[in-house]
């Protein structure tokens, strides 16, 4: 699913904010290189987030082969599918999380619907039951939120993090005739309790044709909990649009309110920094330098803002680099970071470029995007 450029908010950020800098120089560890070496736009990678099971560090991505290729990840199920969610692992280990990643499989459900595409949400293991849950995006026809393309959120479940059963989470429903559609779920397990809380993002449309609604997306609130009672084990709540009442979902994964709005820019991640929770999003900025990828209008990064349980939001800050430009010039340079931290406290981001496209032959999209491991000091 190739997203364009006027759905990815970015935010100015400026580096008088800054707290986080990038000390490492950036490292492949998922690439097309690697599957299509002499034909890279085959297939991308990108959404990455993570989590360790046993011995092993999972990576949860979204893209792979493109349709009508035949070699690759992805390529080996659910031919008729566009992206799929792929995982990928590595050994525990500070040289494992820093090399490149070994291909598993699609994790993603095979949907007979036309045009079907699967994003990465997150990842985290549930004090519940100790299983893997991950949160994908089940999307047909597209990937405008105007034109209602998002119909779904699933949740999985796995005991061993690469072989996952599906279910139904929260849906896209309408209310007053206008369609509401939801996309990532970021949900991190609580620390105090058995619940799981996060954020989601959500957009509306009402003829849903391209030409109405917005085509951007909002930012909402959600907690799931346990309730052994119920038939799912669990109860969804959102945050309605008065920013104090939470409205129940349904277990269908219908809602009949309007989310809230927080008005901060959409977390591609949550992690805990000494216990701390950090929302990490893509920013913008005017650049330092980069690959020019033909835009004068374009530039990424990466920012965060703290987060927590009870719904309180930190400053907005700045992440800088002692490596590579940060804000770079290339549009699709700095994308979706998962920051993580390894057996040694040191603090990991994974996040998607198309740089080594963008110095190559120019970008094309996301076609060639690669997944790339950097440290930050703190």
């Amino acid at each position: 699913m190739r997203v364009a450029r006027m759905f990815l908010i970015l935010l100015i950020v400026t580096p008088v904010f800054a707290d986080s800098l990038e000390t490492t120089a950036p490292v492949a560890v998922i690439s097309p290189w690697t599957y299509w070496p002499n034909l890279p736009r085959s297939g991308r990678f990108y959404r990455p987030t993570g989590v360790k099971v046993g011995s092993k560090y999972f990576l949860y991505v979204q893209g792979g082969a493109y349709k009508g290729v035949s070699t690759g990840p992805g390529s080996e199920t659910c031919t008729a599918i566009g992206e799929k969610a792929l995982a990928f692992s590595a050994p525990w280990t500070s040289t494992g999380l820093r090399s490149q990643f070994l291909y598993e499989k699609a994790v993603s459900p095979c949907n007979p619907a036309t045009d079907v595409h699967y994003q990465t949400g997150s990842a985290f293991i549930s004090s519940t039951d100790a299983k893997v849950k991950l949160t994908i995006d089940e999307t047909e026809g597209g990937s405008d939120p105007r034109s209602g393309h998002f119909k779904r959120i699933l949740l999985g479940s796995s005991t061993d993090g690469k072989n996952f059963t599906w279910t139904p989470f929260v849906k896209q429903s309408v209310i007053g005739g206008v369609t509401y559609s939801i996309s990532q779920a970021n949900l991190v397990q609580a620390t105090a309790n058995s619940n799981w809380w996060g954020v989601f993002q959500w957009a509306y449309c009402t003829l849903c044709n391209n030409t109405d609604g917005i085509g951007f997306w909002n930012q909402g609130r959600m907690r799931v909990v346990m309730d052994a009672t119920n038939i799912r084990g669990f109860i969804v709540y959102l945050l309605k649009s008065d920013g104090v009442t939470w409205g129940q979902v349904s277990d269908d994964g219908s809602f009949n309110f309007i989310p809230y709005n927080t008005f901060y820019p959409g977390a591609r991640s949550i992690v805990n920094n000494n216990n701390t929770w950090e929302a990490w999003f893509i920013a913008g900025g005017t650049p330092n330098g980069g690959c020019d990828d033909g835009d004068p209008n374009s530039s990424s990064a990466f920012g965060y803002y703290t987060v927590s349980q009870g719904g309180s939001f930190g400053a907005i800050q700045a992440v800088t680099s002692s490596s590579r430009p940060m804000p770079t010039t290339n549009g699709f340079g700095r994308l979706d970071p998962f920051r993580m931290q390894d057996m040694n406290g040191a603090r990991l981001v994974y996040s998607a470029s198309t740089d080594h496209m963008c110095q190559t032959t120019g970008n094309d999209g996301f076609r060639g995007m690669e997944i790339l491991v950097t440290e930050v000091n703190n």
